[in-house]
């Protein structure tokens, strides 16, 4: 078993679905105006995102060491059942299969409770800041007369102007709006962008 300790996606971001609703339209006659953003990428970018990505990354860090602890034991005694087994008693076998039959036990219920709670806290933050980017999505969209707000997810995407991918608009805007803590976003990581996996 694997847990993915992304930036707020994968699985970040895994999770939020934003369902725009049509804004009143500039006239009866007037073209509709749409513009698309792209959810994980903007949650991610954001000064919260980032301190929310680094709050869980320092949360369960250790907690996926010592499961990368437990796994490398496991295989050690797996591979000395292996490859030992010729020169083991019928006692010694039976305690190492003991063994490695609790310790595979206690490996999987610490690792599904981790992967749980990891995705837990993950959907928390994701909606936290959601629900406030949806605001600022809804304020611009206002203020520059688009019709609709596309996020790409919804719908399938194939092709965007770049003049109508407000992502990165919304980002800013939002830090604006909710400034974080400047101390402590320096080192961050935008949450949703790729980071490595920790195995299990």
């Amino acid at each position: 078993m694997r847990i993915i300790i992304s930036t707020l996606t994968a699985a970040i971001a895994a999770g939020l679905i934003l369902y725009p609703a049509p804004l009143q339209a500039q006239g009866a006659d007037a073209p509709e105006r749409i513009a698309v953003i792209d959810m994980n990428t903007a949650i991610g970018s954001t000064q919260d995102g980032k301190l929310a990505s680094e709050k869980i990354r320092n949360k369960y860090g250790p907690k996926q060491k010592q499961l990368q602890d437990e796994e490398a034991e496991i295989e050690k005694l797996q591979n000395q059942l292996q490859n030992q087994s010729s020169m083991l008693t019928a006692a010694e076998q039976y305690q190492l299969s003991r063994q490695l039959a609790e310790d595979q036990r206690h490996y999987k219920d610490d690792s599904e409770d981790d992967q749980d709670n990891f995705q837990a806290d993950t959907q928390e933050a994701i909606q936290k800041i959601g629900a406030k980017m949806t605001k600022i999505i809804t304020q611009y969209a206002k203020q520059h007369r688009y019709d609709m707000v596309i996020g790409e997810g919804t719908i399938p995407v194939y092709y965007v102007a770049k003049a109508y991918d407000i992502t990165q608009d919304i980002v800013k805007l939002y830090d604006a709006t909710y400034p974080a803590p400047a101390a402590t976003t320096a080192s961050s990581k935008p949450p949703g962008a790729a980071a490595k996996p920790v195995q299990h």
